[in-house]
């Protein structure tokens, strides 16, 4: 079943329930309105004919009476009952062992509740529902009073037009239920179907990206037009719409920049294979080569492998993805920094200078030792000769000062981008990828990177990562 199909059997079904609620508390109410208002009428005639009745003429007809059902006639007519009885009132007097003393119907049926009347004193009245089996009329409503001397006076009308006018109601309230519901089931599965109009939308959106992998254009739920929603608010096709556009600019911009590091990468190893393949070539050509001669060309050839080693081992770290890495543990920063100072010592000619303090941060040590050699090996590069590192750690952060020509404050940035070199660069060696792997290390943990400034000559890098409370 869709959702479109579901959505309408609920509102059917809410209204089904809805109308049946209001239908049974109409009918309640109706037919307590309608016994009200013939309680109240049996109410008004019983008073008269009780107060005719109480009168000396007929308080010794009723003791003399002898009730017989062969006659009716004697026993009927306003000329008994008084002037103001209706034709329709069904009028018997009993006494409090059940017998009937007047009547101008056939027998009622006299219940305990009857007798008990007769037997009060004083203005005791009982009502009471009556079903009658064997004659044209189903039911009486028949009010019961005290007329005193053990005698009860039994006022009572058919509930004809009242059971009559009930059940018209409730095939009324049948036909206007089923035709609701109807109704309502037809309205729900087209509102259904404007509703779920943005999502069968954005379905087919997403299955065009799935299917054709074309990520350049977002897409346009136009929910204003569909739903007379307003996209800047916050409802939940809103916020819908927003959050999948959200995702293909994600997805858009990894797309780029993972064809951008194809580009870049194919470029890049272009020039260490061009080499490689020219000192090749020109070895199998040359006869007679001095041994000077193959010495300078194989150190070339193995500089270049070398070359093409770093740049696919920097390629295959800045392509790991963070889902892929060990699990964070808690580490005093100082001491990676402190552990990769020592190494560089002992490979170059700068003299270092570190200050360093306790700093707890939690992450994955091996990566965050990569990240500090690749900046301070930037710093290395571009210092002069026997020049001076300065080394600082400090809440959570490290600051790798060199003093060389400096940064340009257009490159403040680019520097950090994959496979950039700047113009002023000291040499051709190096990939282009080392602070691009300081910032997605930083970035991977929360970190930042950053050019600072500083008096005097040179540049300084700052690469930070949030302090952590945990304990080491």
């Amino acid at each position: 079943m869709s959702f479109r199909t579901r959505v309408a059997c609920l509102i059917a079904a809410v209204v089904t329930s809805v109308t049946l609620v209001v239908t049974i508390g109409f009918l309640y109410v109706a037919g307590s309105q309608a016994r009200n208002s013939l309680d109240i009428e049996l109410e008004e005639r019983s008073s008269k004919v009780a107060n005719f009745l109480k009168s000396p003429p007929m308080d010794r007809l009723l003791s003399s009476s002898q009730y017989s059902s062969k006659q009716p006639r004697f026993l009927t007519g306003e000329k008994l009952f008084g002037p103001y009885v209706a034709e329709d009132v069904l009028i018997q007097v009993v006494n409090s062992r059940g017998k009937i003393l007047l009547s101008n119907v056939a027998p009622i049926p006299i219940s305990r509740g009857v007798k008990k009347t007769a037997l009060s004193q004083g203005d005791y009245v009982f009502l009471e529902t009556v079903n009658i089996e064997g004659t044209d009329i189903a039911q009486l409503r028949v009010r019961s009073v005290s007329l005193g001397r053990n005698r009860a006076l039994m006022v009572a009308s058919p509930m004809d037009k009242i059971n009559n006018m009930m059940d018209s109601l409730e095939k009324v309230a049948l036909v206007t239920g089923f035709s609701g519901a109807a109704l309502s089931a037809f309205l729900g599965f087209f509102v259904a179907g404007r509703v779920v109009r943005p999502i069968r939308r954005l379905t087919a959106a997403t299955s065009s990206v799935a299917n054709s992998l074309e990520l350049d254009d977002s897409i346009d739920l136009d929910l204003s037009l569909d739903l007379n929603l307003d996209l800047n608010r916050k409802d939940e096709l809103g916020e819908l719409a927003k959050s999948f556009n959200l995702m293909l600019s994600e997805l858009v911009e990894s797309r780029r920049q993972q064809q951008r590091l194809v580009t870049d990468a194919s470029h890049e190893l272009r020039t260490p294979l061009t080499s490689l393949r020219t000192n090749i070539e020109f070895m199998s050509r040359a006869e007679n080569l001095s041994n000077e001669e193959k010495t300078q060309i194989t150190d070339d050839v193995l500089f270049e492998l070398d070359e093409l080693t770093d740049l696919v081992s920097e390629l295959v770290d800045l392509a790991t993805d963070r889902h892929q890495m060990e699990a964070s543990i808690v580490v005093d920063f100082s001491e990676i920094v402190k552990r990769v100072v020592e190494r560089h010592m002992r490979r170059s000619d700068c003299f270092f200078v570190v200050d360093t303090e306790l700093c707890k941060i939690k992450v994955e040590p091996s990566l965050v030792e990569r990240a500090v050699s690749n900046l301070i090996s930037n710093a290395v590069k571009w210092s002069p000769s026997a020049g001076i590192v300065e080394v600082t750690v400090r809440e959570g952060s490290l600051t790798v000062r060199d003093h060389g020509p400096g940064i340009d404050e257009e490159e403040t940035e680019l520097i950090f981008e994959r496979f950039y070199r700047s113009a002023s660069s000291p040499s051709a060696e190096g990939s282009g990828l080392g602070l691009s792997i300081v910032r997605h290390i930083a970035e991977s943990f929360g970190g930042s990177t950053q050019v600072i400034e500083h008096q005097g000559e040179g540049a300084s890098i700052e690469l930070s990562f949030p302090l952590s409370q945990e304990s080491l």
